[in-house]
């Protein structure tokens, strides 16, 4: 689930005009925006609401009860950091009989693996390694218990809770 703004002026990429003389593109300026805010089930359902003002955190829950009367079962939402995400009114829902179907995962706010996947351009400081690393037991599988350790800090950073897909 992601919210998104669309600013509605004319985007001009190239224009012509006599050699000499530059191109003046007359355009009423206005303040005009389209907010959207959507989700996708995994069998490619897709849900949209879209208004003319940005969206707030009463917004983004009138959303959620949208998905909770139309997906029948648990919801996973997954979101970004974004501050109205936090609010009081969403908390407020989560708490309530009709959030108690919802479950919120976070994303990082910072992956770069995801990043360079995504762009094909590779940070300088991403770790190498395609598997978080655990101390105290040599390997994830090694020791008294599979995956048993204290995570090292490669395995805290965001870009660890993804794997690489090829």
């Amino acid at each position: 689930m992601d919210e998104a703004g669309f600013y509605l002026l004319p985007m001009v990429v190239r224009t012509y005009a006599l050699r000499g003389h530059t191109p003046v593109l007359r355009v009423k300026l206005t303040h005009d925006r389209l907010s959207a805010i959507g989700g996708i089930t995994q069998q490619g359902r897709i849900f949209m609401q879209m208004q003319e003002r940005a969206y707030k955190a009463e917004d983004v829950v009138r959303f959620l009860r949208l998905l909770v009367r139309k997906i029948s079962g648990k919801l996973l939402v997954v979101w970004d950091g974004s501050p109205i995400h936090r609010a009081d009114v969403i908390k407020a829902f989560l708490s309530s009989q009709q959030g108690k179907r919802v479950h919120l995962e976070r994303l990082p706010g910072y992956a770069p693996r995801v990043e360079s996947a995504r762009t094909g351009v590779e940070p300088a400081q991403t770790p190498r390694t395609q598997e978080p690393v655990l101390s105290g037991s040599g390997s994830p599988g090694a020791g008294a218990g599979a995956g048993q350790g204290t995570p090292s800090p490669s395995a805290n950073h965001p870009s660890a809770q993804f794997r690489l897909c090829s």
